[in-house]
């Protein structure tokens, strides 16, 4: 497997403690139907095509060394079996219509880009945090960034689905200092149907992971009618109060990342999904606080 990253973003204040330098990684095992990231679905490099911003004009397929543009009457379509990513239609694409999504690093290069701002993690207790889609699946890969990482004394992050092998969390267990662990839904039929997984994998990962000397922090994505109402919340603290999780972030759910999916011409199914309002937010977070936790709203 390539390791492709589709973004590193700096100065981030959301993705764990202080100021942070998040590495977004490709591929995920869910397939969530509200994510905003669906970039981060597939592992692979994609083409993200804004078929507001394109002209027809024909350059890209005209340029293309492997030829894998067709146009069509309404469309663009590129054939991602014989695309080498090579970014040749990006370069001449006049509208900046085309976007290549992915770029594997080498270590150095990376390493290099996430300690360039070590000053900011030093003065705001930040570091570097790993995202996607799934970090875990590319445990393989980080274990040796992580010992650099680790030697230069950088805090670590690593914000997971859960869904992996533990194995994959032992790995890299020694290196990391905070584990940002998803919690989408307490009822497994509903992981399923919304997800595409069950989450006994992800309940018995957190209970495991409960027991190592890491900290561990709950996030929950509340999508409503989806896993808003008090039967659901209350299936998903019956799944934290047998962890070790002390800290909990609702994220409220939006649709600000719609385009991405018309550009990457995929269906769009979470048009129909609401974002909590304040009162639900505030009478959520109180829920939680009684239940023994410290509750943050975003983060």
């Amino acid at each position: 497997m390539e390791h492709q990253i589709f973004n590193i973003q700096k100065f981030s204040i959301h993705d764990g403690p202080g100021i942070r330098t998040t590495v977004f990684f490709k591929g995920c095992p869910l397939n969530c139907i509200w994510c905003h990231n669906p970039e981060s679905i597939n592992a692979a490099r994609e083409i993200m095509w804004d078929n507001q911003k394109c002209s027809h004009c024909g350059t890209c397929a005209a340029q293309c060394p492997a030829k894998s543009i067709a146009i069509e009457a309404d469309r663009i379509k590129t054939d991602l079996n014989s695309c080498t990513g090579c970014e040749t239609c990006t370069e001449y694409c006049l509208s900046s219509a085309r976007a290549v999504v992915g770029k594997t690093y080498d270590y150095d290069t990376l390493y290099e880009a996430l300690t360039a701002d070590r000053i900011f993690y030093e003065t705001s207790d930040g570091g570097v945090t790993f995202s996607g889609g799934e970090p875990l699946i590319h445990a393989d890969y980080l274990i040796d960034l992580l010992k650099r990482l680790k030697a230069a004394n950088i805090h670590i992050t690593v914000d997971t689905s859960g869904y992996v092998p533990y194995e994959q969390f032992e790995k890299i267990l020694p290196y990391v200092d905070l584990f940002m662990y998803d919690i989408k839904f307490g009822d497994s039929k509903k992981h399923h149907h919304y997800t595409g997984v069950y989450n006994d994998i992800i309940k018995e990962n957190l209970y495991k992971l409960s027991q190592q000397p890491v900290t561990i922090w709950g996030r929950i994505p509340l999508i409503k009618p989806l896993n808003t109402t008090d039967e659901e919340l209350n299936k998903i603290l019956y799944i934290l109060n047998q962890s070790a999780v002390k800290d909990v972030f609702l994220l409220p759910y939006h649709h600000i990342s719609g385009h991405k999916y018309r550009k990457l011409g995929m269906p769009y199914l979470g048009e129909s999904l609401e974002t909590p309002d304040q009162a639900m937010l505030t009478a959520i977070q109180q829920k939680f606080i009684q239940s023994g936790y410290h509750t943050h709203i975003g983060g």
